[in-house]
C-alpha cells in the first residue's frame, strides 16, 4: 500500500477507538447516575420510615428535641443495636441511666388516646407532651402504656406504685391459701406443703404484693422457700427465683400471664425526672438501676 493509504487507514482506526471509548464513558455515567438515584430514593424512604422528612439533617446533639438515644439491649448493655429509639423530652427530661424494662402493675396502663400508638418512639413523645404522664412503657404484645410517677426497684421514697427494675423472669411459686372477698376459702397446705404433691410451676409469672426478699436460707431454692412459707401460719403464697431469692406473704396479686412467651421479653420505657423525689432506698441512700 502507498504511504497515503496507510495514513488514511490509521486515522480511521484511531477515530473508531475514540468513538468506542466515548460510548463506554457515557454508558458508565448513565449506570452511575441510575445507581445514585436508587440509593437516594432508598435513603429517602428510610428517612420517611423513621418519621424524618427527606433531606432534613439528623439530630446530632442532646439539646435537639428529637435526639435519638440507644435503648439498653436485652443483655443489659447500652449497645448500638436497638430496634427502637427514644426521643428526648427537653421540657421534662427522662431520668438518666435507666430503662423501665420490668412490669409496672397498677397505675401504668394501656394508652387509649387517638390515634393509636404502635411504636416506642411515639409512645415516648405523647408522654413527653402530657402533663399527666410521668412513666411510659412499650412492648409489642401490650403496646403503649402511660401512667403517673412510680418507684423503681429498691426505691422507697415517693408514691406507692412500684415497677420491677429487671425484665420479666420465670418464677417458681404456689398459692398456699386461696381467698375470696378477703376471706380464706381453701387451705391447701396438705398438698402445697408436701414435696410429693407440691407444684412449684403453678405460678411462673411474677406476682406482686409479696414484700421484701426473705432470709438467705429461704432463698437457697424453691423448696426452701416453700418450707419457709409453710412454717408461717399467715403465709398465703410464695415465689422464688434463683437470681432474686424467696418472697412470701399473706397474698399475692397481679400475676403475669406465663402462657404468652412474649410476656418474658423486656419492656422499653422511661420516667420523667422529678426534682421533688430523692430516689433513695429504705436506708435513705441513693439507689440506681443496674443496666
Amino acid at each position: 500500500k502507498s504511504p497515503a493509504k496507510k495514513r488514511r487507514v490509521s486515522v480511521v482506526l484511531v477515530a473508531v477507538a475514540i468513538a468506542a471509548a466515548s460510548c463506554a464513558v457515557l454508558a458508565f455515567k448513565a449506570w452511575d447516575l441510575q445507581r445514585s438515584s436508587g440509593a437516594a430514593a432508598a435513603n429517602g424512604a428510610a428517612e420517611v420510615a423513621v418519621g424524618r422528612p427527606v433531606g432534613e439533617k439528623r439530630p446530632k446533639t442532646a439539646d435537639t428535641a428529637l435526639a435519638l438515644t440507644a435503648i439498653p439491649t436485652k443483655n443489659g448493655g447500652n449497645g448500638a443495636v436497638a430496634d427502637d429509639v427514644v426521643p428526648e423530652c427537653p421540657g421534662s427530661p427522662w431520668k438518666e441511666d435507666e430503662n423501665m424494662v420490668g412490669t409496672c402493675p397498677g397505675t401504668v396502663k394501656k394508652y387509649k388516646g387517638s390515634p393509636p400508638i404502635h411504636d416506642a418512639a411515639s409512645c415516648a413523645r405523647v408522654c413527653c407532651d402530657s402533663a399527666e404522664c410521668v412513666t411510659w412503657q412499650f412492648r409489642r404484645d401490650v403496646g403503649c402504656l402511660h401512667g403517673p410517677d412510680t418507684r423503681l426497684g429498691m426505691e422507697k421514697d415517693g408514691v406507692s406504685a412500684w415497677c420491677s427494675d429487671h425484665p420479666p423472669y420465670r418464677w417458681s411459686g404456689q398459692y398456699v391459701l386461696e381467698r375470696s372477698g378477703g376471706k380464706v376459702t381453701n387451705d391447701r397446705r396438705s398438698t402445697v406443703c408436701n414435696l410429693k404433691t407440691w407444684n412449684p410451676r403453678e405460678v411462673e409469672g411474677q406476682c406482686f404484693g409479696l414484700g421484701d426478699v426473705r432470709t438467705e436460707r429461704a432463698s437457697e431454692s424453691a423448696e426452701r422457700c416453700m418450707e419457709a412459707c409453710c412454717a408461717d401460719e399467715t403465709c398465703g403464697a410464695w415465689q422464688w427465683q434463683k437470681d432474686k431469692g424467696c418472697f412470701y406473704n399473706k397474698r399475692m396479686h397481679g400475676c403475669q400471664d406465663a402462657s404468652n412467651p412474649v410476656a418474658f421479653e423486656p419492656f422499653v420505657g422511661r420516667r420523667k425526672f422529678l426534682p421533688s423525689r430523692k430516689y433513695v432506698d429504705k436506708s435513705g441512700k441513693p439507689w440506681k438501676q443496674v443496666l
